[in-house]
Formats: structure tokens, C-alpha cells, sequence
């Protein structure tokens, strides 16, 4: 399926998949459909056509589903981030903008229901980009799930929580003036991997103690520009310091 969708609908010149809209370059990006040697071109053609549209959309339901993902996926949630909160036509932003309480089943809100789910992936979004909560695949019900949070500079703090089949997972996090505070509850029998962007464990303290001296945290790796630790249950208050 992968090689016929390419085969039909990418242009290895330009780099754009279809019609070239914002739609067809996050499907191909958000099912992992490109090939690897072009998805930075297709992503950098998807930056380009949101720019160049002054963060005009130009989709409806499938876009709404697969744009925002590709670009937080991809490395570039501060992209979705000013997506979501322009107050251009037609946009979620734009729905704020105009005294909107629900979603609209339609942008401009005439005509059809004005409580509609059918943009309603914003909310989901939001879940898994703020907070960063995550599922694992390869552990079904959030038996392991990831958290990777992103800290926009307009943002002071957030909290979140989800409800699984395991407990609650909370995760709350709030800047000061070296870095940030972060509160992660890890529901019982269930483990977590938790993003830091920070490139040494001695710029995080859970409570008071050095993550090294922690046996219920593991230190994974380093990638995306931070590190990766795994947590066991529990409630954790991390201090991440972005200045050492």
C-alpha cells in the first residue's frame, strides 16, 4: 500500500504529495507514509505552505485529524502550537475569536450545528502535546505510556490528567525563573518514559534527591535534543534546571 500511495501521489521533484495542500503532505507525514530519505522535504514543504498561508487553514475534517499531529510529531509543535491559536479564518483560534463555547460543526458557523465534534481532534492534541501524554503500542491500555510535554514561551503552566483502566495519569508542570517544576503521577502497575529537555541528569532533582540516587527512576538515553528517563508508580515533583 505504501509504495502504490508514493508511487501515485508523490512528485519526487517537488517534494509535495497530491494536490499539494496542506491535507495531503500531513497524511503522508502523520501515517509515516514517506519514504525516510524525503520527509524532511515534505515536512519543510508542509512548514512552507502553513507560512505562506499566514496560518490560513486549508482543510476540514481529515486535515484537522493528521495536520497538527505531523508537525508535533515531527518536531515541530511550536508550528501547531501558533496554528491553534491564530485567530485567522478559518481556524480553532478563529472559532474563540468569535465567541465560540463549543466546536462548530462547520468554520464559519453557519448554517449547521454549532456543538459538533467534528474538529474535535484539537482535543487530543492537546492531551498528547502539553502534557505529552502518550500511548505505548506496544503496551495496549497505558500498561507503559510516554510522556513528552512541550512548554510554549507564552504558556506559564498547565495540568492535565487522563483516566485509564490503571488509575489517573496527571502531569503538571509550571515555569520559574531557572526552568520549570514538573508533577508526574504514575497510576500502579504501570511504568512511564518521560521526556526532559535538558542534556544532563544533573539538571533535574526529584524532591531533593539526584535522579541517580532514585531506584525507582532509570535513566534511558538521550535524543530530541533532552533525555529520556523510565519511571516506576508513583507520585514524582521534578526541579529541571535549563541553565546548568
Amino acid at each position: 500500500i505504501k509504495a502504490s500511495f508514493n508511487e501515485c501521489l508523490f512528485n519526487e521533484e517537488t517534494g509535495f504529495y497530491g494536490n499539494g495542500s496542506q491535507t495531503s503532505q500531513g497524511v503522508a507525514l502523520d501515517f509515516d507514509i514517506v519514504e525516510p530519505s524525503y520527509r524532511q522535504i515534505v515536512l519543510n514543504n508542509l512548514e512552507s505552505l502553513i507560512d505562506s498561508s499566514n496560518l490560513n487553514l486549508d482543510f476540514g475534517m481529515i486535515g484537522s485529524k493528521v495536520v497538527l499531529d505531523a508537525l508535533a510529531n515531527s518536531g515541530k509543535p511550536e508550528v501547531a502550537y501558533k496554528i491553534v491559536n491564530s485567530t485567522a479564518f478559518p481556524g480553532w483560534g478563529n472559532l474563540v475569536h468569535r465567541g465560540a463555547t463549543t466546536l462548530w460543526e462547520t468554520w464559519d458557523g453557519e448554517k449547521l450545528s454549532l456543538n459538533h465534534n467534528l474538529f474535535g481532534d484539537i482535543n487530543a492534541w492537546i492531551f498528547k502535546t502539553l502534557p505529552g501524554i502518550r500511548p505505548d503500542e506496544n503496551y495496549p491500555g497505558f500498561k507503559h505510556f510516554k510522556i513528552t510535554p512541550y512548554l510554549p514561551d507564552d504558556m506559564k503552566w498547565q495540568e492535565s490528567s487522563y483516566q485509564t483502566l490503571y488509575g489517573n495519569i496527571r502531569v503538571f508542570w509550571e515555569k520559574n525563573e531557572r526552568g520549570y517544576l514538573m508533577k508526574v503521577e504514575v497510576p500502579c502497575n504501570t511504568k512511564a518514559t518521560v521526556y526532559f529537555d535538558v542534556s544532563s541528569t544533573s539538571a533535574i532533582h526529584e524532591g531533593v534527591i539526584q535522579i541517580k540516587n532514585n531506584k525507582h527512576i532509570k535513566f534511558l538515553g538521550v535524543g530530541m535534543d533532552g533525555l529520556f528517563l523510565e519511571l516506576e508508580s508513583g507520585k514524582y515533583e521534578f526541579e529541571v534546571d535549563r541553565k546548568l
